[in-house]
């Protein structure tokens, strides 16, 4: 058994077969014993659990959960797997006795110490190093957290660079140059300031005699280096740049010299075949450019080393044709296979029996076939026989069966042959090594569409854009890049990319020489589509109804209609169109480890694992999907069969409901993470399926969607398109203008009818999702809105108490904030609602039916009544009795998040812990809270958290005098609130900066993010409060600037009558009347400030001043507030609105 952990974590069997694992936990503990496998002894417990649940994120006992993984990975890796996982009980461990080569790791490094250049000849420096590096599928130790993988996995990455750098050295010393130059581009793009690579780039070019480039990208290493550290390239490069200049000077006498080895690294050995003599074959060098595919050659030319039979497989049009051709001339021709590669091209036929005469052709023997010889099989196996050389099957899928019995009988008979297949699906024999070929990604597309449009038209307008989005539409697919290359002739990338959604029309002009099915965009699908059997394209047209993938089950429940097509029989077609590069299959979307979570949520009653007959999701498995260009294709085919397609559809919204209204409650859960992920890889789907349904004005459907989808829109901050969604599916609603409408008299009956209901219910989460996004649609002086806020009130706070007590008709008490109520009157409200869910849950523990049923809501309920509590009038008067009783709802809080396992409940206590501790002083408790709410909220992905969160954290940080680490966390909440689209975050971090520059002497700065924040605190929906304090700010930063007291006493006086109307905290009221002292004191009016000084001190109770407060009044000339009597709030409005009458 092997071991594999140079990319996503693999077992395979001796033969090859890959052992299915199971989730990413399983493969994190397999990472960590295969890390140690060359150890002594066991990996000790302790290092396992560290590894595997990093950062605090163990589960309640590590121990026994190790253990429980432990006997999954033996169980996946069957009898063996038993006798290679030892558990060692002192020191207690675990250990994979496996030995070192039987992992990749150490078989690569092994590799690379042998490949010594100083005591080995190049070509088997290049060779040892080719086979250590084709080992890399991709990043290192990736299913191990990156706390866990990151020294490792750095080494790793390190010596892979070695080895590429000493690859390269060897293949430039043996030549050709200039097959070597993209991946140098490619590498020295990755690794700008190597200054190896940089050196090798520059050897590379002189030797493919480019010697003006080599002058050119050693000017431009040297920029690099001189504009990112600041300093010079060193002595290689520098003695590498004299030599080309010496050159550059000798060959200005001598240009006429130049051999026929111009193209050949200086002093390498020139090649074993003599020179003149072409390779044996009949493949020749193509007249474009080979782009993009460099790591793909590297890897299939290490297959064909250790393979007889690789079969790259692919859709069409992704280039598997032409990497097989490169890489047979990367062979190098008679050198690795003395009798030569040999391509045999299958598309022209038409029959499968034509198979071996179409191989016998291309191995120029038809002409010396002899009369006995009637079998063309028989003269193939007769002729390769013995021989070595390299047989090319191109194009295998419409004559799958007859290639892969030939390919069969002819690597059975002939041991020094090797066969390299393209098809669309696998042969299927044994012994073969399948090779998908990909799409290019971005960098290499983008080269492909610009070195191809450069030809057809030189004055090639820069459009990067354009060109992203035309390879991003187009899959990466090469040939559908290069037909729309083609159109460059007549047309701008803009005028491409905006006709893509008509695809099949617009790319029609291939080259006239190649196939007739690869002139078209339609022409290569179409070859596809004819060869599926009939299921097949009825699932395929049935699959065209997903946005964005799905999941067996998924396609079970949409794509099986009980006649033409069976639930049982789904499993099958798809594997089938997944085997013919129709349908992409992604294995790495397992999450079966979130689905091993109790999943299920409190107060329902499906329990983990129960619900996985086929047409339900378990989340667990692959999920599918298709390039864009064939969904288009497939979504054509759909629209000829319309009474299908909506049957297809229905089954779709249904399917998509079901999953909606299934994942809501679990959103809240343990297994929320999980559940996330899932909600998140169906997104495009239930966007498709409220599109349909506001098309069809389903209201009942996008409704049902709308509320289900409430709470992931708000914690991973759709909120916008969330409530464009909920504007939408309201507007569906004939009666929808009543909401407007006065609201009944006393004494007259409120509606109760459920549609009405339900139609408050999408207001009322409307109002929750745009508190922070859109200003415009929230203007509490809006008559209309008023009316809507009482009906939403009486709906959910009286009429139906049932609905008031689950999300989101639980939100009724904030209908206060949108009819301008006190926070008295709110926090009264939120005391109602709280009685109302501690009572259902009492209920639902009675009857025993729902354990857990109102926990998630009773803890959102407390957790906002504690936050508007705080800003209730008297709040601070009697901290030391309030500190007791905050505690006790905080711990009750804390308990019951911790009992829901909701982690946005979690990041919200860490969150009013670090509140609390900023009221009473304790700034490093503060921070450390505020530091775990961010992680918390980070692990949830709650993404608008985390930037309010990291303000706070920067202001507990500067209360505890870490200044520099202040303006950093501020600069990075900045970055994300810009890119996230908080306005109200925006504000707050850019008071928050201005507050500190004014402070540290620069009212310049301080003034600019009191503009900025001013801005965006009136683009979103800030709080009352925000109000106040940019008048504080406003008025201390007039007298930092030099302005007249009383001018800043007069924005004092305008927040203050604000703070009074509507009801302010008193501790804000306290910090207000704090700068009103200090201004009055600014102004020679000792007695009043004085008198507002002992007022501030009255609101605030006990809570201390903080630091920059502090260092405020410790400037005044004033005494300490002695025996003053405090005034009321509106004593000091009127003491300071007469301060400004007397000028």
């Amino acid at each position: 058994m092997r071991f594999f952990i140079l990319g996503a974590t693999e077992a395979r069997h001796e033969d090859g077969r890959v052992i299915p694992l199971g989730g990413p936990r399983v493969r994190a503990l397999l990472t960590a014993l295969a890390l140690r496998a060359d150890g002594p002894g066991p990996v000790p417990v302790d290092t396992l659990i560290a590894g595997i649940w990093p950062d605090g994120d163990a589960p309640a006992d590590p121990p026994a959960a190790l253990q429980a993984l432990v006997g999954r990975l033996r169980r996946a890796l069957g009898e063996e797997g038993r006798r290679l996982i030892g558990h060692h009980r002192a020191p207690a461990g675990y250990r994979l006795t496996a030995g070192p080569e039987s992992v990749d790791l150490f078989r690569f490094e092994r590799l690379v110490r042998e490949a010594d250049p100083t005591h080995a000849d190049p070509a088997t420096v290049a060779r040892t190093l080719r086979t250590a590096l084709a080992l890399w599928r991709g990043p290192a130790l990736a299913d191990l957290p990156e706390s866990a993988r990151h020294p490792v996995a750095v080494r790793a990455r390190t010596l892979r660079l070695t080895a590429l750098r000493r690859r390269i050295t060897a293949d430039l010393a043996l030549g050709p140059a200039e097959p070597l130059l993209p991946e140098l581009r490619e590498l020295t793009a990755e690794h700008p300031l190597d200054e190896p690579v940089r050196a090798l780039h520059l050897r590379a070019l002189r030797a493919a005699g480019r010697p003006a480039q080599a002058l050119a990208a050693y000017e431009a290493v040297r920029t690099t280096l001189a504009e990112r550290l600041g300093t010079t390239p060193g002595p290689e490069l520098r003695a590498l740049y004299a030599e080309l200049l010496a050159e550059d000077a000798g060959d200005a006498g001598d240009a006429g010299d130049a051999g026929p080895t111009g193209n050949r690294a200086a002093g390498s050995p020139a090649p074993r075949r003599p020179p003149g003599t072409a390779p044996a074959g009949n493949i020749r060098p193509r007249l474009t450019s080979f782009v993009g595919r460099e790591a793909d050659l590297s890897a299939l030319s290490a297959d064909l080393r250790t393979a007889r039979l690789v079969t790259l497989t692919g859709a069409g049009g992704s280039g598997k044709t032409r990497l097989a051709e490169q890489a047979a001339l990367a062979t190098g021709g008679q050198d690795r296979y003395p009798d030569g590669a040999w391509i045999a091209e299958l598309a022209k036929l038409d029959h499968p029996t034509a198979v071996p005469g179409a191989v016998l052709s291309a191995l120029g023997l038809r002409e010396t076939s002899v009369e006995h010889h009637h079998d063309p099989a028989a003269r193939l196996l007769e002729y390769c026989a013995g021989r070595e050389l390299l047989l090319i099957l191109d194009n295998c899928e419409h004559v799958i069966t007859a290639a892969a019995t030939l390919a069969e009988t002819l690597l059975t008979h002939c041991p020094r042959l090797t066969v390299l297949a393209t098809s669309r699906e696998p042969l299927g024999i044994p012994g073969e090594r399948v090779r998908p070929v990909e799409p290019l990604p971005p960098a290499p597309a983008h080269r492909l569409f610009t070195e191809r449009g450069a030809a057809v038209r030189r004055d090639l307008p820069a459009d990067e854009p354009a060109v992203a989005e035309i390879c991003r539409r187009l899959d990466g697919l090469p040939l559908a890049i290069e037909l729309a290359a083609a159109r460059l002739r007549t047309l701008t990338p803009r005028q491409i990319a905006a006709r893509l959604d008509d695809r099949f029309r617009l790319l029609t002009s291939g080259w006239r020489t190649v196939l007739p099915r690869q002139q078209t965009l339609r022409a290569v699908v179409d070859w596809s589509w004819d060869l599926l059997e009939e299921p097949e394209r009825t699932v395929l047209r049935r699959l065209s109804v997903f946005a964005g993938g799905w999941t067996l089950a998924a396609a079970e429940a949409v794509c099986a209609d009980g006649r033409t097509v069976t639930s049982g029989q789904v499993l099958d077609l798809l594997g089938s169109l997944v085997d013919k590069s129709i349908v992409l299959a992604d294995t790495g979307a397992d999450t079966t480890d979130g689905a091993d979570e109790a999943d299920s949520a409190p107060g329902t009653d499906t329990a983990p694992g129960t619900d996985t007959a086929p047409g339900t999701d378990d989340g667990t498995g692959a999920r599918y999907r298709m390039l864009e260009t064939i969904h288009e294709y497939a979504a054509e085919r759909a629209a000829e069969h319309p009474a299908e397609r909506a049957a297809t559809r229905a089954r779709h919204t249904a399917h998509v409901l079901r999953f909606v209204q299934r994942a809501e409650p679990r959103l809240r859960g343990p297994g929320q993470l999980h559940w996330f992920a899932r909600v998140e890889a169906d997104l495009d789907n239930i966007r498709a399926a409220l599109r349909r349904a506001l098309r069809a004005a389903d209201r009942d459907s996008a409704g049902q969607l709308v509320v289900g989808m409430g709470w992931f829109w708000y914690l991973r901050n759709y909120r916008a398109e969330g409530l464009e969604w909920i504007r939408h599916t309201i507007a569906l609603d004939p009666d929808a203008d009543q909401d407007a409408a006065p609201v009944p008299a006393d004494g007259e009956p409120w509606p109760d009818d459920p549609r009405y209901l339900h139609r408050l219910e999408l207001r009322l989460l409307a109002a929750f999702l745009m508190q922070d996004q859109d200003h415009s649609s929230f203007d509490l002086t809006d008559e209309t809105l008023h009316r809507q806020a009482r009906r939403m009130f009486t709906a959910f706070g009286v009429t139906d108490r049932e609905r008031g007590t689950r999300f989101p008709g639980m939100l009724w008490p904030f209908t206060g904030f949108m009819i301008g109520e006190t926070f008295h009157d709110i926090a009264r409200r939120m005391t109602e609602s709280i009685g109302r869910l501690r009572a259902r849950r009492a209920s639902a523990a009675a009857r025993a039916t729902s354990p857990g049923s109102g926990d998630w809501e009773l803890a959102v309920m407390l957790l906002f009544r504690f936050r508007v509590s705080l800003d209730v009038p008297g709040a601070y008067s009697t901290v030391r009795h309030r500190a007791a009783h905050d505690s006790e709802d905080l711990a009750e809080l804390e308990a019951l998040a911790h009992r829901v396992g909701d982690r946005w409940l979690t990041c919200q206590t860490h969150g009013l812990r670090g509140e609390y501790f900023v009221l009473l002083g304790d700034y490093r408790g503060a921070a450390d809270a505020f530091t775990r709410a961010v992680r918390t909220a980070e692990e949830v992905g709650a993404h608008a958290e985390v930037p309010f969160f990291t303000a706070r954290l920067a202001e507990a940080t500067y209360y505890a005098g870490d200044i520099d680490r202040a303006g950093a966390l501020l600069t990075a909440t900045v970055a994300r609130a810009e890119e996230l689209g908080l306005p109200d975050c925006l504000g707050l971090t850019q008071y928050l900066g201005a507050t500190m520059a004014l402070e540290n002497g620069d009212p310049g700065t301080a003034r600019t993010l009191r503009e900025r924040a001013a801005r965006n605190l009136k683009a979103g929906t800030p709080a009352p409060m925000f109000q106040v304090i940019m008048g504080i700010l406003t008025s201390r930063l007039l007298l930092a600037e030099g302005a007249p007291w009383r001018d800043a006493l007069s924005e004092l006086r305008t927040a203050l009558s604000y703070g009074v109307l509507v009801g302010c905290s008193d501790l804000l009221l306290s910090q207000l009347l704090l700068g009103a002292a200090a201004t009055v004191s600014a102004g020679g009016r000792t007695t009043v400030a004085a008198r507002l000084l002992a007022t501030a001190y009255a609101l605030r109770g006990d809570l201390p001043l903080t630091p920059p407060e502090r260092r405020a009044m410790d400037a005044l000339p004033l005494p300490p507030p002695g025996g003053e009597p405090p005034l009321e709030r509106t004593e000091a409005l009127d003491l300071v609105t007469r301060l400004l009458s007397d000028s």
